[in-house]
């Protein structure tokens, strides 16, 4: 049975083979086998140590592969920016995007809506929750998000902001552009291009302030033009090839 787990993921450890060959010698290979491979092949990914080790350890003396699976899962304490703690299970090994859609669901937001931070940096979503990350996560939600980062931001870029951030979206079900996760992207954007943006055509001496008059001129531009955060974040990348 090792030999068949090994040509399946020859990549896994002899202790993850083991564990696994044994299951497969009780249960037989069947869908819920595999399904619980997968989720073990994810585990491998994000996992190591004493994480791997402790999992494999509960696997081995399930009775039952349903039994199996519940042990198969991962909780990550979520501190959000009001100072409180909650608790999240998701699958071990899932992708960090899974655990994303968790926070969401929990604060009835849209996922995009949600940006999960370690050691200050985004969690690469595609990917598994890393290890380094098991300690504490740090959760932004957009109504934070674009107000924090907006006090960063030219007194002029504020104020074009704020003033979007209050029209009326076109469904007329009494939302603002702020209650719309795509206003947060807005505003992370303008905030990045003046850290980052030359003007077009200018040298790398240009003053800060031509980049902010620049940014100003389109985001007026823009607001006559387009009628959604949507399109507002569309074009702003369109025009400065973000």
């Amino acid at each position: 049975m090792a030999d068949g787990v090994r040509s399946r993921y020859p990549t896994w450890p002899a202790c993850v083979v083991d564990v696994v060959a044994a299951l497969v010698t009780r249960f037989g290979y069947s869908p819920d086998v595999e399904r619980i491979e997968l989720k073990i092949d994810n585990l491998v990914a994000s996992s190591c140590g004493q994480d791997l080790s402790g999992i494999l350890g509960k696997i081995a003396g399930r009775e039952s592969l349903q039994l199996v699976e519940q042990v198969l899962v991962e909780e990550y304490t979520v501190r959000f920016m009001s100072g409180k703690l909650r608790r999240f299970t998701i699958g071990a090994g899932d992708n960090a995007g899974i655990l994303r859609e968790v926070v969401a669901d929990a604060n009835e937001v849209h996922t995009h809506q949600v940006h999960l931070l370690s050691d200050g940096q985004e969690l690469a979503y595609g990917d598994p929750v890393p290890e380094s990350a098991d300690a504490q996560i740090e959760a932004v939600l957009g109504s934070e998000t674009w107000e924090t980062n907006l006090l960063e931001l030219p007194d002029g870029i504020q104020e074009l902001l704020r003033e979007m951030s209050n029209f009326d979206m076109l469904s007329r079900d009494g939302r603002k552009w702020a209650d719309c996760g795509e206003f947060t992207d807005i505003v992370l954007l303008v905030k990045d291009l003046c850290i980052k943006e030359p003007t077009r055509g200018a040298t790398v001496n240009d003053d800060e302030d031509e980049v902010q008059a620049e940014i100003i001129v389109v985001l007026k531009a823009l607001i006559k033009k387009c009628r959604s955060p949507e399109s507002v974040f569309r074009e702003l990348r369109n025009e400065f090839g973000a």
